[in-house]
């Protein structure tokens, strides 16, 4: 039964992990298990009968029960600077690099991985040490996100002289920097 118990929680573990990646972070899941469906939930003599039996049975009954809560989705998604100055980049263009839209489950997972595209966009645009930090509000059961993008300085690469043999041509070796 020990083992019985401990695949349970794991099993109510992964229903929870899936509940929260489609928008419930309230879900809770728990499982029981018994020997017959008739000592699913009941306590005193039905369960009492029914582990004395447990040697001789050859059936196992487990029942998940889960409380999903109300899902949360996305409201609204918006995008600034954190020293109120130019974004590198427009409002539609930074909307096109995250995935999570309006209408959709808010999953933090989600959050995370578009902070990473946000920070790779910054490094692209030449701010390497850019960071994208999320800022959520709940009211209810929906969110409005809005994203502060701190770039940081720009770095830019100057003047480059190719030196070496005189076989490979300045512009191949150009073209793989």
């Amino acid at each position: 039964w020990r083992e019985e118990a401990a695949g349970e929680m794991k099993h109510a573990e992964r229903i929870v992990q899936h509940y929260r990646a489609h928008g419930f972070p309230e879900a809770t899941a728990h499982g029981e298990s018994a020997t017959s469906p008739d000592a699913l939930g009941a306590l005193g003599a039905i369960a009492a009968g029914a582990e004395m039996d447990s040697r001789d049975a050859r059936e196992i009954y487990v029942r998940f029960t889960i409380e999903e809560g109300p899902r949360v989705t996305l409201r609204s998604e918006a995008f600034r600077s954190a020293d109120g100055g130019p974004l590198p980049y427009d409002q539609q263009f930074l909307q096109e690099s995250v995935t999570l839209r309006p209408g959709d489950p808010f999953v933090p997972a989600t959050v995370r991985d578009d902070g990473r595209r946000l920070e790779r966009a910054l490094g692209d645009a030449g701010y390497p040490t850019g960071s994208a930090e999320p800022e959520a509000v709940r009211t209810g059961n929906l969110v409005d996100l809005t994203w502060v993008l701190k770039p940081g300085p720009r770095m830019r690469v100057g003047p480059t002289f190719v030196r070496g043999n005189f076989v490979t041509k300045d512009q191949t070796v150009l073209e793989q920097i």
